[in-house]
C-alpha cells in the first residue's frame, strides 16, 4: 500500500509539473466557433479554438453584464450557457494571458424547453492510494446524465468543488422532442473531485448538484478496504485481476489472464463464455454488432473512454474455452424436469459443468444458444435469475427466423440484461414498457430507446417514453444493449 501511495503521489507530482510548463506557454487565447452556437439555458457548449489552457469564457463580453463562466479543469474548452440568460444573441469572448481573444461569436439563446435535473449513473475513482496512516485520497468521478459545466459533487450531503472533463451528446435527440420523454437526455458528462483523508472501507453518498440548484439522484460509493479490493472502474472485477491476472486457487499462478484477454482496470469489461447445440449455432454476424453496441453504449469511464468492453469467448482464438458442441435436446432446463412426454431435455447446471471451467466462475458469464427452451416452450430465451451468472438463447426451433442476426442479437442482449439485474421494465417486473435500464451492483448505465427494424436496432432517443408509449410494442436498449420488453414467442408477438 505504501508504494502505491509513492507512486500515486509521484504521478501527481508529474501531472503538476506538466502543468507548470503549460502555464509557461499560455497564449492569447484564439476563438473560432462554438458548438452549438444556438440553444436553451442551461446547454453545454464546447469551445473550438487555440490556446484555452487558463483562459476563461466571457458571457456578454464588453458589455455591462460580462460575467466569467464555470468551465471545466484550467482550461475553457467547455461551459454552460447561463440559467437566466435572456433570448438572443450573447456576445462570447475568451479571456487569457492578460487579454481577450480577437474573434467574438455570438451564443442565440432560444426559448427554454424542457430542464431535466440531473441523473447520477455511475460512480467511480482514479489515482487511488492508502498512506501510511491508513487514510485513502483518490480522484472520485460522477458518471451522468445533463450535468451542467461548474455542477458540484456533494459528498455525504457536503459540496465539493469539481471539474468537468468529459462530454458525450446525445445526437438522437435532434430527431426528438424532448417534452414527449419522461427523462430526455441532452448529454453524458464526467465531473470530478478530489477525495482525501477518508477511512477505507466505508461508505460515502454520492450526488451531483446543477447550477441552477437541482440535485440528482444519490449513490453510494463503497471506499476500498485496501487495494486487493480496489475496483477503479466499477465492473466487479478488481484493479489487481484486470493487471496481474486472477489467481482462483490461490496458488500463486494466474489461472484466467485477465490482461493478455485486454482487460482494464480504468474501463468496464463484460466477459462471457458462449457454447451450442449444433443445429442452432449462433449466427457468426452478430458477435461484432454485439461488440459494437457496447463500444458505442453512452458510459463514460475512469480515463475518460466512452463504452464497455465486453469479450465473448466463443472459441476460434477468442478466449479459449468457449465454442463447444454440446449434445442436441429438445429443451434445455434449470432442473432436471421432463414435463413433456417424448421429448428430451438437458440440465443446464450439467451442460456448465461438463463445458465450462471452473476456474472462470468468478469473471464469465456463460450462455448457450440451444434448440428450444424447456421451461416454456417457443421462447427466445431465459436467465437463470435477476442478477445471476448464467442465461441460454433457445431459437433452434424458430426455423429462418432464429436465425436472423437481428432477433438472435437483441435476445442475447435481453437474457444478458437480466443476469445484470435488470428486470422487463428495469426496476419493475413489467412487460411493455419502453425502457428496460441497467442499475446492478457491478453497472450502471445509460438508457436509450430504440425500435427493431429489418437488419438490425435504431436507436432513436434517450430517456424514458411517457406512459401511453406502454401501448406500443417497442425494443428498448439500456445505452448499450437491445433489450425486448419481455420475452419473445415464435408467432405471438411479445409476452
Amino acid at each position: 500500500m505504501k508504494n502505491s501511495a509513492v507512486f500515486s503521489k509521484m504521478l501527481r507530482f508529474g501531472l503538476l509539473l506538466v502543468l507548470v510548463v503549460e502555464i509557461g506557454c499560455v497564449k492569447k487565447p484564439i476563438l473560432n466557433d462554438l458548438n452549438p452556437n444556438s440553444g436553451q439555458p442551461g446547454t453545454v457548449v464546447e469551445v473550438q479554438g487555440q490556446h484555452l489552457t487558463l483562459a476563461s469564457v466571457r458571457w456578454d463580453a464588453n458589455t455591462p453584464a460580462e460575467q466569467t463562466l464555470p468551465s471545466n479543469f484550467l482550461s475553457s474548452r467547455f461551459f454552460s450557457v447561463p440559467i437566466g440568460a435572456t433570448l438572443g444573441a450573447h456576445p462570447v469572448r475568451l479571456y487569457g494571458d492578460g487579454q481577450y481573444s480577437d474573434n467574438t461569436v455570438n451564443f442565440a439563446v432560444t426559448a427554454g424547453g424542457v430542464r431535466p435535473n440531473p441523473r447520477l449513473d455511475d460512480v467511480t475513482v482514479s489515482f487511488f492510494s492508502i498512506d501510511s496512516a491508513n487514510k485513502a485520497t483518490m480522484i472520485l468521478m460522477a458518471h451522468g446524465a445533463n450535468i451542467d459545466v461548474g455542477a458540484k459533487i456533494h459528498i455525504n450531503g457536503v459540496a465539493q468543488t469539481a471539474f468537468f472533463s468529459r462530454l458525450l451528446r446525445n445526437q438522437n435527440m435532434n430527431a426528438a422532442d424532448p417534452s414527449t420523454l419522461g427523462y430526455p437526455i441532452f448529454h453524458y458528462a464526467t465531473i470530478w473531485s478530489i477525495l482525501a483523508d477518508q477511512t477505507p472501507g466505508t461508505d460515502v453518498t454520492v450526488s451531483v448538484e446543477n447550477l441552477d440548484g437541482a440535485v440528482s439522484n444519490s449513490l453510494i460509493y463503497h471506499i476500498a478496504d485496501n487495494l486487493d479490493e480496489l475496483d477503479s472502474d466499477g465492473d466487479g472485477l478488481p484493479d489487481g485481476w484486470e493487471t496481474n491476472g486472477y489467481d482462483a486457487d490461490g496458488d500463486g499462478s494466474v489461472d484466467v489472464d485477465l490482461p493478455a484477454l485486454g482487460a482494464d482496470p480504468l474501463r468496464k469489461d463484460l466477459f462471457v463464455e458462449v457454447d451450442w447445440m449444433n443445429a442452432a449455432a449462433p449466427n457468426n454476424t452478430i458477435w461484432g454488432a454485439i461488440t459494437d453496441a457496447f463500444d458505442n453504449a453512452p458510459i463514460l469511464n475512469s480515463d475518460g473512454s466512452q463504452g464497455i468492453a465486453i469479450h465473448i469467448d466463443r472459441g476460434a482464438g477468442s478466449g479459449g474455452g468457449g465454442g463447444d458442441i454440446i449434445a442436441y435436446a429438445d429443451g434445455i432446463r434449470y432442473d432436471n424436469l421432463t414435463p413433456i412426454p417424448g421429448l428430451t431435455y438437458t440440465n443446464f447446471y450439467t451442460v456448465k459443468q461438463n463445458n465450462f471451467d471452473a476456474d472462470r466462475l468468478n469473471v464469465y458469464r456463460y450462455c448457450v444458444f440451444a434448440w428450444d427452451s424447456g421451461h416454456t416452450t417457443g421462447s427466445s430465451g431465459r436467465a437463470e435469475d435477476i442478477l445471476a451468472n448464467d442465461f441460454f438463447v433457445s431459437l433452434g426451433s424458430w426455423g429462418a427466423d432464429g436465425q436472423r442476426a437481428d432477433i438472435q442479437t437483441g435476445t442475447f442482449m435481453h437474457e444478458l440484461g437480466h443476469t445484470l439485474n435488470l428486470r422487463h421494465g428495469g426496476f419493475e417486473e413489467e412487460n411493455l414498457t419502453p425502457l428496460f435500464s441497467l442499475y446492478s451492483t457491478s453497472y450502471h448505465f445509460g438508457r436509450c430507446i430504440a425500435s427493431l427494424l429489418p437488419g438490425g436496432a435504431i436507436c432513436l432517443d434517450a430517456g424514458t417514453l411517457q406512459s401511453t408509449a406502454r401501448r406500443t410494442r417497442i425494443v428498448s436498449v439500456f445505452g448499450w444493449c437491445i433489450l425486448f420488453g419481455g420475452h419473445l414467442f415464435a408467432g405471438s408477438g411479445v409476452a
